[in-house]
């Protein structure tokens, strides 16, 4: 029998992509205060473009990236390898702050077994804020994991519209929103049509 919608398996980490700020001009003070968005709060504020994907989720950690290493890197490349030899999930999105992003990133694309999609994601402005990235870049990941193109290309990150290897991406900037970048280039621009 064929599957008429992924499953994507989307596992949340913390980072400025779960932050809550105290109001939507704080781009800074956030990390502070400590509070953030589940995973499922983070999904439930997209309010379409993800209707013809079936989601499962959970909040594998919650901490802000620079203290993401060696021992949280082992253990989600455990669970993103349990997941995907699940037969009923096509996907694996991973929400993570960008400060170590692309060690992640780079780690699970040599330790992730599987030609499944998995796709890391982040923002650099919370989104509780004015202007922020998160919801459309938690959105674009997802349709990313979920299309049959994604298929055997490794690990990915999907960010500022972009899709970037993970073998090849690095942090350029810690102010700008085009902040992830690769050393070759992009594997892709996400476009946006209209209905």
């Amino acid at each position: 029998m064929t599957k008429l919608r992924p499953k994507i398996h989307v596992i949340g980490t913390g980072g400025t992509i779960a932050g809550v700020g105290e109001n939507t001009l704080d781009y800074t003070r956030y990390a502070e205060k400590g509070i953030k968005l589940s995973i499922s709060d983070s999904l439930d504020r997209i309010p379409e473009g993800l209707e013809t994907i079936d989601l499962d989720y959970e909040d594998f950690i919650s901490i802000g990236s620079p203290a993401i290493g060696p021992d949280q890197w082992l253990g989600l490349a455990q669970r993103v390898n349990e997941l995907l030899d699940n037969e009923s999930n096509d996907g694996v999105v991973i929400t993570h702050g960008t400060a170590t992003l692309e060690e992640t990133a780079y780690f699970l694309h040599l330790t992730v077994k599987s030609s499944k999609p998995v796709v890391i994601t982040g923002a650099m402005r919370p989104p509780t804020s004015l202007g922020s990235d998160a919801d459309l870049n938690l959105l674009d990941a997802i349709r990313v994991a979920a299309h049959p193109d994604s298929s055997g290309k490794g690990v990915l990150t999907v960010l500022n519209n972009e899709i970037h290897c993970a073998r090849d991406v690095y942090k350029s900037k810690h102010t700008s929103g085009r902040n992830i970048q690769s050393k070759r280039t992009r594997i892709s621009r996400l476009f946006r049509f209209r209905r």
